[in-house]
């Protein structure tokens, strides 16, 4: 019998309605990046038994937290081999703020001893708040007749009379065949005595350079890649900034047209606090490559275009099974070469079998030495009859460039074992042996039958308050986020506006730092501070590059941006009282650094006030 709804009485508070808010605001908020990052990077992530690759563990931290070594697990069918620990430390300062990254590096040789697929996880660092663990990285390990890349030797670096720094770009082999691998690096050439007044902001890679060829990108890193060369009886220090992996398309002669790089040069001007960066742009080398047709002769009915070095494995996730029942045939093609684009390995006669669109997963890495990796075909398979008891050899022919001869890959037939399904004559199943699916009863089961049994279904929920300011929520959310966007776009579209909103911020943290070095008695921290406050004020508030100007020009600037000639001669006095204690090695008292405090906080109110 049915009976009417019963009314349930929800009483939820307004306040209630407003912490729910707020706990999905504060759980959609981006998480807190730890201060301490572990990376693993490998020269080499396919091996063949007994080789070795070397393995970097990069500990990272832009705080004041321990840079301990790494804990590195067991792992059987590989040894790890410590060979050594190097340090490195960058400073920088923007606006103003200086920020100091450490980086401790650990090297470790990773010896195969046995073949197969590889995962380094686990790898992880202690730290004050826990451990940190890396990234995972895979490493293959072929068998001893597996084939394995060679280093290719690179020519002598040349340069040309240009000014340095010298943009240059230098292939490792000058003729390659269509859809081989060519490594192309672009790199500066610096004399060693000004290395460190190099800053490289972005390469701008020009649309049609690399249109006859398939392109993967190595990305060089934080750290750029660093060595030193002899070229005309002087050191340079050479920086790889930029690694292409190429396969050529088409053949013939192919010109790679140059790239441009954009960067800065750091110029001091005396012991000041302030300095001046100088920026430059350089074009490279045009690179002509000579691309060789595949050969015709030997070439195999089965070869679709692949180029490189691979082994081919297959096997099923079970060889006995009940007729009617699946069996997965898994195919791995792995090695050297274009794998994203590698073509598939040609299947068997499987005519015996139903088949379902196949699956295809990809575990490629590229790395300096190129792009290596494997891809892996699932397809699943249902046998017709308890006769279809093989699946037969799977084959992939390639070209290989070293050799310069065509290689087919065969796997061996895998063979079955199918027990007869119930009901099936002398081991032959009678008429259609597939699983066909059968009606056993009703295929809808009705709760109600009668439209006037629902129609006397009371539903007031919609006269309650709380459904309604429910209901509500997502308009007030959605408006609140579209006012949020709306100001985060204006302010992205007017940088001055957004500098203007972020002074007395930068300010109080500046003055924040200062009254706390202070109070510790460290006096040169506490004019530092001084000097970023009143420099982070002007930047922000005028929008001037205040930290690059000396003094004087910044005197200058204030008086043509119509600052009143009080406010820049205490200005000016504060600065050179700044640049005195930190540099003229003059004595420091406590009271005196508590009175210049005092002042700059002064300063900055009515330079603000002025804005």
């Amino acid at each position: 019998m049915l009976t009417t709804r019963p009314r349930h009485s929800y009483r939820i508070s307004l306040a209630a309605l407003i912490a729910v808010a707020l706990t999905l605001c504060v759980c959609s908020s981006p998480a807190v990046h730890a201060a301490v990052t572990v990376e693993i990077t490998l020269t080499q992530n396919v091996l063949r038994i007994n080789e070795t690759s070397r393995m970097q563990v990069t500990v990272r931290s832009d705080g004041n937290d321990a840079l301990n070594a790494p804990v590195i697990p067991e792992i059987n069918g590989l040894t790890f081999s410590y060979r050594a620990t190097s340090n490195k430390t960058n400073w920088s300062m923007v606006n103003g703020r200086t920020s100091v990254e450490r980086a401790a590096i650990h090297e470790y040789d990773v010896i195969a001893l046995a073949s197969g697929q590889y995962s380094l996880k686990d790898i992880r660092v202690q730290t004050e708040s826990g451990f940190v663990a890396a990234k995972p990285v895979t490493l293959s390990v072929l068998d001893q007749s597996a084939p394995a890349p060679t280093a290719t030797p690179q020519p002598a670096p040349t340069v040309d009379n240009q000014q340095w720094p010298y943009y240059l770009g230098q292939i490792n082999k000058q003729d390659a065949y269509v859809g081989e691998e060519v490594i192309l690096d672009y790199y500066l050439l610096v004399p060693r005595d000004y290395e460190r007044s190099i800053q490289i902001d972005k390469v701008v890679d020009k649309q049609g350079v690399f249109q006859s060829f398939w392109v993967e990108k190595h990305e060089i890193g934080r750290d750029l890649e660093k060595e030193y060369v002899k070229i005309d009886n002087e050191i340079f220090a050479k920086f790889t900034i930029n690694r292409y992996i190429l396969y050529p398309l088409k053949p013939g002669k192919i010109e790679i047209g140059p790239l441009e790089v954009q960067g800065r040069r750091a110029v001091s001007m005396g012991i000041s606090v302030f300095r001046r960066q100088e920026n430059f742009s350089k074009s490279s080398n045009a690179i002509t490559l000579n691309v060789k047709p595949l050969p015709e002769e030997g070439k195999p009915q089965s070869f679709k275009g692949a180029v490189g070095r691979f082994q081919l494995n297959n096997k099923v996730d079970e060889v006995e099974i009940d007729e009617g029942d699946p069996v997965t045939l898994s195919i791995s093609l792995e090695g050297f070469g274009n794998l994203r684009n590698a073509p598939s390995p040609q299947l068997p006669d499987l005519s015996n079998f139903d088949q379902f669109d196949p699956t295809t997963s990809q575990d490629i890495q590229v790395t300096q030495e190129g792009v290596s990796g494997r891809v892996d075909y699932t397809h699943v398979l249902i046998p017709h009859d308890i006769n279809a008891n093989e699946i037969g050899p799977v084959q992939y022919a390639y070209f290989d460039p070293q050799t310069e001869t065509y290689i087919t890959l065969e796997t061996p037939p895998i063979e079955l074992k199918i027990h007869a399904a119930l009901g099936s004559r002398n081991g032959y199943s009678s008429g259609s042996p597939r699983r066909i699916p059968t009606r056993i009863g009703d295929d809808f089961r009705f709760i109600h039958t009668s439209m006037l049994a629902l129609a006397s279904i009371n539903l007031g929920a919609h006269r309650r308050i709380m459904v309604w300011l429910f209901a509500l929520l997502p308009l007030a959310l959605l408006g609140a986020t579209l006012y949020a966007k709306a100001r985060r776009d204006y302010l992205i579209a007017n940088p001055d506006a957004a500098k203007r909103l972020r002074a007395p911020l930068a300010a109080r943290k500046c003055l924040s730092d200062a009254q706390e070095a202070l109070a510790a008695g460290d006096l040169q921290q506490t004019y530092a501070a001084i000097g970023r406050a009143i420099i982070q004020t002007i930047d922000h508030c005028w929008n001037l590059a205040a930290a690059g100007l000396t003094i004087n020009e910044l005197k200058e600037t204030l008086i043509a941006k119509g600052v009143d000639a009080d406010s820049v001669a205490q200005t000016e006095a504060i600065l050179e009282t700044v640049d005195g204690a930190r540099f003229s090695g003059g004595s420091l008292d406590a009271a005196s650094a508590g009175a210049d405090l005092k002042q700059t906080e002064q300063i900055v109110q009515s330079l603000m006030k002025l804005k």
